[in-house]
Order: structure tokens, then sequence, then C-alpha cells
């Protein structure tokens, strides 16, 4: 599925820049802006199931972006390209929102939710194992043995701002 959401957001995105191409004078700020709101829907489609996993293939369709867009080599270090226009992986934006999705507080979420979990608990694999898996790896086991979480809106804050710092420690 990634790969295929890729695939449409790399058309969408030289579309993209050979419209902008007409534009002589226009800040990154703008570009990212866009960038944002027309690409970044397309690769986080449906991040909510497959988010919590890395694709390289969705974070290549932004790394792209921010080379084209400065003019860089393409064998310029992504990581250095990333941090010189201020931005953070993809997989930051789509484990938000498997975690989002995590919190249930829809009553049909959470029986799919709760059907998930005793799978998991009786040793498939499944989509529920991947988001203890990556709490427990991030700090936040304590959570999961929770199950629940007092202040959703500053838990996702917190994780969000967790995420980025070690992205940026990395």
């Amino acid at each position: 599925m990634a790969e295929s959401i890729s695939v449409k957001a790399y058309k969408a995105l030289n579309h993209l820049f050979n419209c902008l191409h007409s534009l002589p004078c226009i800040t990154y700020k703008t570009v990212f802006k866009i960038f944002e709101s027309k690409i970044s829907s397309i690769l986080l489609y449906v991040a909510e199931l497959w988010g919590i996993t890395n694709h390289s293939c969705t974070e290549q369709v932004q790394i792209h972006a921010c080379k084209r867009f400065i003019c860089a080599n393409q064998n310029a270090c992504n990581d250095a390209i990333l941090a010189d226009l201020g931005r953070f992986p993809v997989f930051n934006y789509s484990a938000r929102r498997s975690i989002n999705i995590w919190l249930p507080n829809d009553r049909y979420l959470k029986l799919c939710y709760n059907m998930l979990f005793y799978y998991d608990n009786t040793g498939c694999t499944n989509w529920v194992t991947n988001i203890r898996k990556h709490l427990y790896e991030n700090g936040y086991g304590y959570v999961w043995e929770q199950q629940e979480v007092a202040q959703p809106e500053i838990f996702l804050s917190e994780y969000t701002d967790r995420m980025k710092c070690q992205y940026v420690q990395h």
C-alpha cells in the first residue's frame, strides 16, 4: 500500500513542481505549505493502519521534494537536507495518526480494537502488536499497560515532541 501511495504522491509532486516552475520567487514556507496540503494528504492516506511501520518509499517522496526545491544533488545527505529545511520524516506524522486512532473513543473502533487486542494476547501479530512495540520502544510502556490516557490531546502533543526530539538526536 505504501508503495502505491508513493507512486501517486510522486506524480502529484511532479505536477506541483511543474506548476511552481512558472513562479519565479516563491518561499520554502509556501512550497511546503502546499506540499503538506496536497502531497502529504496523499502520502498519509490510511496511515492509521500502516503508519506505525517506517516505509522508505514514503520518506523518499519528501526527500525528493526537498532536494528538488533547493536544487541539491541527489547524492546529498538526506538528513542534512531535511534539517536545513526544518522538516521531519513522514514517519513522525504517520505514527502520530496511528497512535491517535489507538486512543479509541468511538464504540465501533473500541470493538475492533478489543478483538485485535485479544489476538495480540494469543500470539498473533497484527496492528495492535505494532502499536505495543512502538509505545514500549519510545518510552510509553506505562501508557500501554494502562490502556488509556487521561488527556489524549496532551499525550499526543508530548508524543509528537518526543518523536521530533528523537529524530533531532539521531
